[in-house]
């Protein structure tokens, strides 16, 4: 609940403010209460409260008594830019750092297919039509669908939340499906007896071979014992795997 919060100045003045608390905000956010009656301070203070939810999302409103003609509570418009920023501060609990990485970028890539200040609440199937058209000769259609799928998580959070009323339909680019390439045994055979390569590099590729790690298992992992221990935040399963080695893969993995 908003707290009434009673402030006296040195003068003898009193001054009554609305206290919201909340785990995004770095300190409590204080609403005038524009009066020095307590009963009045009550009533204004229920107000806040009504809206207290979507304050500590984010959003900023002007109240009655803030303004000198009075009248309804109106809501500021809040732009793509801020609520993108309300988005990932509340991603950063949730996803990896990495993940949260990645969501910045994609959302990076719309805001520079939108106008300056665009407000969130604007947003149309045609902005992202606008998107797709304007990174189709800049990006694989890989790569513009993974940008979508952010774009798309980020505007279900504004729709949910109530920045955006109506939430676009978001088609993806239908990529070509090529197959995945292998090493027939007699290429890798001819890979690993290949006198210019590395020795170092040879055993790190039997240790792959061998093992069925993935590349950054072994460069982020740690060796306990016979075991190369992944941490969840470094597996791509978020779990915590524990990979068995023997003598002489242990030998490479400690190079």
């Amino acid at each position: 609940m908003a707290y009434l919060k009673k402030i006296i100045k040195k003068n003898g003045k009193v001054f009554y403010f609305a206290q919201v608390n909340s785990i995004h905000f770095p300190k409590p956010k204080y609403i005038s209460l524009s009066t020095g009656s307590r009963v009045v301070a009550r009533v204004r203070q229920s107000q806040v409260e009504k809206l207290e939810g979507d304050i500590k999302a984010g959003m900023d409103f002007t109240f009655p008594w803030q303004r000198e003609n009075g009248g309804k509570v109106k809501l500021k418009q809040v732009s793509v830019k801020e609520c993108i920023d309300l988005w990932l501060r509340v991603k950063e609990t949730n996803v990896s750092l990495e993940s949260c990485r990645r969501y910045r970028v994609s959302l990076n890539a719309f805001l520079i297919t939108l106008p300056s200040l665009c407000p969130i609440s604007t947003i149309k199937g045609s902005h992202i039509e606008d998107f797709k058209r304007h990174f189709k000769s800049v990006h694989s259609d890989v790569g513009i669908n993974i940008n979508l799928r952010g774009i798309k998580a980020f505007l279900r959070w504004a729709s949910g939340e109530g920045y955006l009323e109506n939430l676009p339909k978001i088609e993806m680019i239908k990529e070509l499906k090529s197959k995945p390439k292998y090493l027939s045994e007699s290429q890798w055979d001819r890979l690993i007896d290949n006198s210019s390569l590395d020795p170092f590099y040879r055993d790190v590729f039997r240790v792959y071979h061998t093992t069925g790690m993935r590349r950054s298992e072994l460069i982020l992992g740690r060796l306990e014992g016979s075991f190369l221990i992944v941490e969840a935040k470094d597996s791509k399963t978020r779990r915590e795997l524990e990979i068995p080695l023997n003598s002489w893969q242990v030998q490479v993995a400690e190079r």
